[in-house]
């Protein structure tokens, strides 16, 4: 005979046979996945669309079919930072272009984004416009925020190289190293009707999906360094079949007040220096001997307008040599 199980709630007691106990859990547990299933689809959009094109962009997890792209995820302005630049560059112009993501977009507070003017290339049109009297300068913003490596080549690959580029200026590598959600930049695609068939009953569930995701699976980076290596190994061997120049911002952070770099890929960036003899520019060196960097910074890694123009400084100040054997200055 089974036993009865005797539960006190306050002076009275009531019995409870173990059958009626596994009942109350069950509906316990069928209760907390209930309501835990609920909660998880008001904050997160995982299973919208299977695990592909969710990325942690800020306000959203999936990416708008306004501007879903097979290859770039999310399509870039045609314009460039509101400016329109001709295909075909006059002969008297040299034209840089910026590649990054929001660093050199230009991120302000509260993730506005910054005026133009506030950004490092446009201060370094300035400056190089300044010493140079025999051509005119164009610098061009090309950064997309939250864009990766992988996005940068395929970018620079699709449409940037159209535009005769004379110097590509790349600083990438916050976002490679970011967490990613599911997929590694390299396995993310357009979903098709396959994919959504091809789901299990559990990936219908957005609770599942962010247990998965969030507590049991191991960290995922958006690029891994060895597939930075590859990224930024294709956008130097791209330069040399258009014949145009290129060099590498060493990527860096700032950190407990202090600046940081994301050393994997800057090891990454070493290995390619010392393979192609390609030109990196380490700005965190310099830039970590200003005196007071906090008001450089607005978070981890944007800058504010004075510290974009700092960072113009610097930046010319490390092309300074290659820009005089171009014969600009």
């Amino acid at each position: 005979m089974a036993k009865t199980l005797r539960i006190v709630i306050g002076k009275k007691k009531y019995g409870l046979k173990p059958r009626a106990l596994f009942v109350l859990l069950a509906l316990g547990i069928v209760s907390g996945l209930f309501f835990g299933e609920l909660i998880a689809r008001k904050i997160f959009s995982f299973s919208a669309y299977g695990h592909y094109m969710k990325f942690r962009l800020v306000k959203c997890f999936c990416v708008p079919d306004e501007v879903l792209d097979a290859d770039l995820f999310w399509r870039p302005s045609p314009e460039f930072r509101g400016i329109k630049y001709a295909i075909d560059k006059k002969d008297d112009v040299f034209r840089i272009i910026c590649i990054g993501d929001s660093v050199t977009q230009g991120y302000g507070i509260g993730g506005a984004v910054l005026p133009v003017n506030q950004t490092y290339p446009y201060e370094l049109e300035l400056l190089i416009q300044r010493y140079c009297a025999n051509r005119k300068i164009e610098v061009m913003n090309a950064g997309i925020g939250a864009y990766s490596s992988l996005q940068a080549a395929r970018y620079l690959k699709r449409e940037l190289w159209k535009y005769c580029p004379d110097l590509v200026i790349i600083w990438i590598g916050v976002n490679d190293d970011a967490s990613a959600l599911f997929l590694a930049d390299k396995e993310q695609k357009v979903p098709s009707v396959d994919d959504l068939k091809k789901r299990s009953i559990r990936e219908h569930s957005a609770l599942y999906l962010y247990l998965r995701n969030e507590l049991f699976s191991k960290r995922i980076r958006r690029v891994a360094p060895q597939d930075y290596y590859k990224n930024c190994e294709d956008m130097l061997l791209l330069s040399r079949e258009k014949a145009f120049e290129i060099a590498f911002v060493i990527p860096f952070a700032f950190e407990n007040k202090r600046l940081k770099y994301y050393s994997k890929y800057k090891k990454v960036l070493e290995e390619l220096r010392e393979r192609y003899n390609v030109e990196l520019l380490d700005v965190k060196g310099v830039l970590e001997k200003s005196k007071d960097i906090d008001s450089l910074f607005i978070d981890n890694c944007h800058m504010s307008a004075e510290g974009n123009k700092i960072v113009a400084g610097i930046i010319y100040d490390l092309l300074e040599q290659r820009l005089l054997k171009l014969e600009i200055l």
